[in-house]
């Protein structure tokens, strides 16, 4: 299997099971449900702080939470009034972010009602499901000590405040940190045991994080990748030098050009590099010119190409598939195939590569940019890591110092096979977080339960286990004592109770103009700061349908753009209502965003029209902004 951490043979497997699998299984079952029950119970005690200050979350104009809130909430909304056509759209559309998660919020709502504080029970759930699942990975990672490093593990994850806030929130991080530990636990698991039904099991999971959120399937899906490499024996590369080299080159390059499809491929790859460079294609087709600006559907057209040629090749060289490993066998028909149909669909290649790119998907505002450089990078993430995922920085210290014990060998000789899975995560999350050029701090949301995972079990295999040191056995446990002394105290301390309450909230401006607006036939929301999800799904929940909820189309970026694109709205629009929320520069509310540079013109435009005229208005002295309703001159 390989040179790391061989897994363990079958016929001396029972010499070799942890401690934790030795106890008898009405303790190992006791345990369990204890860790289950307390897990559920901090959940639900959080969820009902949440709901005390729920409004609080909505304190960004144009935050994420927005936009995935609205996914779920259009779902629901949709399916309540049997609304085929739009369930179809809002799917379609999830494209950045893939649907997983609105799914989840849809059903939420559908069982318990339209309601937002109902729309972060799955993150709650999730988050139940990191502190079990880190439990029991800790506990499958050494030989003695099981119990200890499960529930450091779990207190880790328990008393995290980032971790605690995100298990009330729309946001995607629990749900991707849950799935990201199921899937760590299920590949150590197979490696151990080896079941082919844990693999197939693995490659479902991974199938699922990878419809939940791109960059936190890579993380696990590029650890894994990395770690069958090493496992790969001397003699096996070797044998694949030799194939290499044994391979006829020229009559394979030779066949492959006397496929259609091939030269139809690089046709397509050659216009894909043409668009990237900035050239535009324009096509002519019964009379009517195309202009092809955008790769996606090149991609797309690419993508189709390419599994049509593999799936010809699969059909005829399937008599060579029981040659291959049966757990990469499970992967494929689990993992494999299911991302390569997702990909398929209508512009996801294009999407996925454009957020998978560190050089697009930069997160910085044009125009805005600061320059960072690699060690700033790194000293923010360890405040993130300090002040947002650590009670503190005793348990910060304590979590990372603890990844040196792997050096010593006797802490090694105690660890289990998969406990590479675990430190090829860490190392690996650590690189790609830190060298990215989008940088927010919930990017340690998913790995660092991994990181508390293996300063867990490599605590606990320095304090218990047979081959340590009596001196690295009394600092270990020291240093146990200290990680549960100093987090344990946190465990019944609430951070959601902590949180000020009566602060800044959005819903204090659509609780003013949303009443007034309940009698009106079509309504269009306007505002000189970019917050169209928070506009789009409080009126949906407010309304039950988005077809009363109108929209300014085609608005430009020059002046002279904008003020034709409000013009042709304004001669065109079926509005009975224009409710304008007016922010004024440097208010709570407004946000550097290129954007907002051409919405705030709207302000200018609406006082020069004659359409519509204002009735009614409110200050908002607090958030710097006056929310004001403008109806039909006639």
């Amino acid at each position: 299997m390989g040179f790391w951490f061989p897994p363990d043979d079958p016929m001396t497997n029972h010499a070799n099971q942890s401690n934790w699998m030795k106890t008898p299984s009405v303790w190992r079952v006791l345990i369990a449900t204890i860790v289950v029950v307390a897990a559920i119970f901090l959940a639900c005690r959080e969820y009902a702080h949440y709901c005390q200050i729920a409004r609080q979350r909505w304190c960004d104009a144009n935050h994420d939470r927005n936009a995935h809130y609205l996914l779920g909430l259009s779902l629901a909304q949709a399916i309540r009034h049997v609304d085929i056509k739009q369930v179809l759209s809002d799917l379609d559309g999830a494209r950045t972010w893939p649907p997983l998660h609105g799914i989840l919020v849809a059903a939420t709502l559908l069982t318990g009602g339209i309601d937002d504080r109902l729309a972060v029970l799955p993150s709650s759930i999730a988050w139940v499901g990191t502190m079990v699942f880190s439990f029991l990975l800790a506990g499958r990672l050494v030989h003695q000590g099981s119990a200890v490093a499960g529930l450091l593990a779990f207190l880790f994850v328990a008393v995290s405040p980032a971790h605690r806030i995100y298990a009330n929130d729309t946001m995607l991080e629990s749900l991707g940190a849950c799935l990201s530990i199921v899937a760590m636990y299920l590949y150590v698991t197979a490696v151990q045991i080896e079941r082919r039904w844990l693999w197939s099991l693995l490659g479902l999971t991974l199938s699922i994080l990878f419809i939940h959120k791109y960059n936190y399937w890579f993380l696990v899906f590029a650890t894994l990748v990395v770690v069958e490499i090493l496992m790969v024996r001397r003699e096996h590369w070797l044998g694949l030098v030799a194939s290499v080299r044994r391979w006829d080159w020229r009559s394979w390059c030779r066949n492959q050009l006397r496929w259609p499809s091939s030269c139809l491929l690089g046709v397509l790859l050659a216009l894909i590099m043409y668009v990237y460079a900035g050239g535009e294609l324009v096509l002519s087709l019964g009379g009517r010119e195309i202009s092809i600006r955008s790769e996606h559907n090149l991609l797309h057209l690419s993508w189709v190409v390419v599994c049509y040629r593999f799936c010809r090749w699969f059909l005829a060289n399937r008599q060579r598939l029981p040659f291959i490993e049966p757990r990469y066998r499970q992967l494929f028909y689990w993992h494999g195939i299911p991302v390569a149909v997702w990909f398929l669909l209508p512009k996801r290649l294009g999407y996925w590569i454009w957020y998978m790119n560190p050089l697009t998907n930069t997160g910085i505002v044009p125009g805005m940019e600061k320059e960072r450089t690699l060690w700033a990078n790194a000293v923010s993430y360890w405040q993130y890591a300090i002040h947002d995922y650590h009670v503190g920085v005793v348990a910060a210290v304590v979590a990372l110092a603890s990844l040196l014990l792997y050096f010593m060998p006797g802490v090694r000789a105690s660890l289990r096979p998969g406990f590479a899975a675990v430190m090829v995560c860490v190392c690996l999350s650590l690189f790609l977080t830190v060298t990215h050029t989008n940088h927010k701090s919930r990017f340690l949301h998913t790995w660092l339960p991994m990181l508390w995972v293996a300063s867990s079990a490599m605590l606990s295999a320095a304090a218990f286990g047979r081959n340590s040191r009596m001196a690295s056995r009394f600092c270990s446990g020291l240093a146990l004592l200290a990680a549960f002394g100093f987090m344990a105290p946190h465990l019944l301390q609430s951070t959601l109770a902590q949180e000020p309450k009566h602060q800044f909230s959005m819903r204090d401006l659509s609780d003013y103009y949303l009443p007034l607006v309940e009698e009106s036939k079509r309504v269009a929301i306007l505002a000189t700061v970019e917050m169209k999800h928070f506009i789009r799904w409080s009126a949906l929940e407010r309304f039950g349908r988005r077809d009363r909820l109108e929209e300014i189309r085609r608005y430009g970026m020059t002046e002279e753009e904008n003020r034709r694109a409000f013009s042709s709205w304004l001669a065109t629009t079926r509005c009975d209502t224009i409710v304008f929320i007016d922010v004024l520069p440097g208010s709570y509310f407004d946000e550097p965003a290129i954007e907002n540079e051409s919405l705030a013109r709207l302000r200018d435009f609406l006082l020069e029209q004659k359409v519509f005229k204002r009735t009614a208005a409110k200050n908002f002295p607090k958030y710097g902004c006056t929310v004001s309703i403008w109806r039909r001159a006639e």
